[in-house]
């Protein structure tokens, strides 16, 4: 085996899910990454701002995959800790890692008196919430350290939630289904309008709720799920998506056109093929959290620390570390994934998984719920 090993599918069953979340991933990246553009390279603030609607396409996602995993199988206390610690074991390591370097800089440059743009992220009363999957609450009421982990304490709420989700859904998909469109419309009327969708802290659990019903309902709806040519029609959706952002289109339309894409996806996946696009996107689909989780932290360094503080630059040179810290967060994500996360993941679910099997599903001893 080569020291680096080649990424394979983390899963046969999903490769054009894991594929749209590698898609959702980049776009993320990319929308934080712009944020600093400067000069002729400024990109549309609006139709960058759209793209964080991907986060609401993870939580339809993971909604679809844990009930694919698990959902007859959270019967009694044992098998729902078990299934948290495995959670946990996913989610937590680089969480941990990125708020201790966050945590870090915060203290070192308060006590060398460097300004800081926005001093609120380092607030240490917000420390304990993030070690707890609670900064997307009231506990904090703000975005602290790691800004993008947000969403991390919301799809931990959704896990804390899914036994109640699942039940619901197997006295009737209709009535989860049903309380998904309450909830919908209920937050809607409080926001008077699509401004939940931009809800992070507090209210980013609130968000996830709707979308992570539905991936639910897709689960239980996926043996009807059947569509000829689904990856065209995906492929379809993202492109239909992105002009409309370009356009810049309600935020109302532009979310049930990321939904069809992952119900696309799943027919899709439903029909046991795939093109050699998908599979090598859904082989870079498991550095989609490694991205997610390090690339605020890699412009911070790269941009804040080398470009502003360090060579003072502006204008291109700046975009060019912009540029290059987008580049860098790919193999940065891979590195992380290779020689921290795995291990450590296996550390705390307990299982005992060579670190060197990189390409070998992950997933593969959580067998398929039936």
């Amino acid at each position: 085996m080569s020291f680096l090993p080649r990424l394979r599918p983390e899963s046969e069953a999903f490769l054009h899910l894991d594929c749209l979340r590698l898609v959702a991933a980049t776009a993320i990246v990319f929308l934080h990454a712009s944020q600093n553009l400067q000069g002729a390279l400024t990109i549309d603030s609006q139709f960058t701002d759209a793209l964080s609607l991907f986060v609401d396409l993870f939580f339809v996602i993971s909604g679809f995959v844990i009930a694919f995993l698990y959902f007859d199988k959270l019967s009694d206390f044992r098998a729902y800790a078990v299934f948290l610690r495995r959670r946990v074991a996913r989610l937590g390591p680089l969480h941990w890692a990125t708020l201790a370097v966050f945590a870090l800089l915060g203290a070192v440059g308060t006590a060398r008196g460097v300004h800081i743009n926005h001093p609120q992220i380092f607030d240490m009363r917000c420390f304990l919430p993030n070690i707890f999957f609670l900064q997307a609450t009231s506990l904090c009421g703000h975005l602290s350290f790691n800004g993008p982990a947000w969403s991390i304490s919301a799809e931990f709420f959704m896990y804390l939630s899914a036994p109640i989700f699942f039940f619901l859904a197997q006295r009737s998909t209709i009535l989860l289904g049903g309380l998904a469109a309450v909830w919908f419309v209920g937050i809607t009327i409080y926001a008077h309008g699509n401004a939940w969708l931009g809800w992070l802290v507090p209210g980013g659990p609130f968000r996830a709720v709707p979308s992570f019903c539905l991936g639910v309902c897709l689960f239980r709806l996926r043996e009807i799920l059947v569509l000829r040519r689904g990856e065209i029609w995906m492929w379809g959706s993202l492109a239909v998506f992105f002009v409309g952002a370009a356009m810049h289109a309600n935020w109302f339309i532009l979310l049930p056109i990321l939904y069809a894409a992952v119900a696309f996806g799943i027919c899709a996946d439903g029909s046991g093929s795939a093109s050699r696009l998908v599979r090598l996107g859904a082989a870079g689909g498991q550095l989609t959290y490694s991205s997610y989780m390090l690339h605020d932290l890699i412009l911070l360094g790269v941009l804040t620390v080398v470009g502003n503080h360090l060579l003072h630059l502006s204008g291109m040179r700046i975009n060019f570390l912009v540029l290059f810290a987008f580049v860098i967060t790919w193999p940065a994500s891979y590195v992380s994934l290779l020689f921290f996360e795995r291990p450590m993941r296996h550390l705390i679910s307990g299982r005992r998984v060579p670190v060197q099997k990189i390409g070998i599903p992950e997933l593969a001893s959580e067998k398929p719920a039936s």
